[in-house]
C-alpha cells in the first residue's frame, strides 16, 4: 500500500474515533483499520460530480475603473470578485463615461487576462475605441496607458496584483505628476487631486 500523508487534524480525528469504537467495543481496533473504513465510507459517498465542483476553477481578478465624464471624474471598484464581462460594460455605457482606464488585476491563473479580453470584445462591439494593455509590469507600457486615456480614448490595462490596493498603486504610479511623488499614497493622491478641483 503506498504511503500517503495524512494532515494533523486529521489523524486526531482518526485516534479519536478508535479510541471511541475501543471503548463501546470494549476491545482492541487498530486505527490503520478504522482509516482503511473511513476511506471506504467516503468513497462511497463521494461522485466525481460532487469532486468535480469542488474543483471547478473558480476567478479571482478584480476590477476598478477611473475615468471621465463631462470633464469630472469617475471612479468605481467592484466589490465582488470576478465581475462578468458584460456588467462592467454596461456599467461604463449607464454611467456615460466617455474616456476610462479599466484596471483588471489578479495573480496568475486568475481569469484576469479572459476577462480583460472578453470585456474588450464587448467594449468595441458597443463602439467604444479601446485599447488593450496585458501584463503591465514594464512602466513604459503603464505610462502608455495613461498617454492613450488623457488623448481622450479608453484603455483595459491588467496588472498582476492580489489584490486592490498594490493595483491601485501600480497604475496610479504613473499618472501624470504622481510619478514624482513616490511616498503620496493612492488616498492622498486623491485627497489632493479633490482639492485641486475645489480652488477657483
Amino acid at each position: 500500500m503506498p504511503t500517503k500523508h495524512i494532515d494533523a487534524g486529521q489523524w486526531a480525528s482518526i485516534e479519536a474515533l478508535t479510541i471511541d469504537l475501543i471503548k463501546k467495543r470494549n476491545t482492541l481496533i487498530k486505527e490503520g483499520d478504522v482509516l482503511k473504513d473511513v476511506i471506504a465510507a467516503g468513497l462511497a459517498a463521494t461522485s466525481v460530480e460532487t469532486l468535480s465542483q469542488k474543483y471547478a476553477y473558480c476567478p479571482r481578478y478584480g476590477v476598478f475603473i477611473h475615468g471621465r465624464k463631462n470633464n469630472e471624474s469617475v471612479y468605481y471598484h467592484w466589490n465582488s470578485d470576478a465581475p462578468a464581462a458584460g456588467t462592467v460594460a454596461g456599467w461604463l455605457e449607464e454611467a456615460g463615461a466617455t474616456e476610462f482606464i479599466v484596471c483588471v488585476y489578479g495573480k496568475a491563473h486568475s481569469g484576469r487576462t479572459t476577462f480583460a479580453t472578453q470585456l474588450l470584445t464587448e467594449l468595441r462591439t458597443r463602439g467604444c475605441d479601446t485599447e488593450y494593455f496585458d501584463d503591465m509590469d514594464d512602466d513604459a507600457d503603464m505610462a502608455q496607458a495613461w498617454r492613450f486615456y488623457l488623448s481622450g480614448k479608453s484603455a483595459i490595462v491588467v496588472v498582476d496584483a492580489a489584490d486592490y490596493h498594490p493595483a491601485t498603486e501600480r497604475l496610479f504610479y504613473h499618472h501624470q505628476g504622481y510619478e514624482v511623488e513616490e511616498d503620496l499614497s493612492f488616498s492622498e493622491y486623491l485627497q489632493r487631486e479633490a482639492s485641486r478641483k475645489d480652488r477657483p
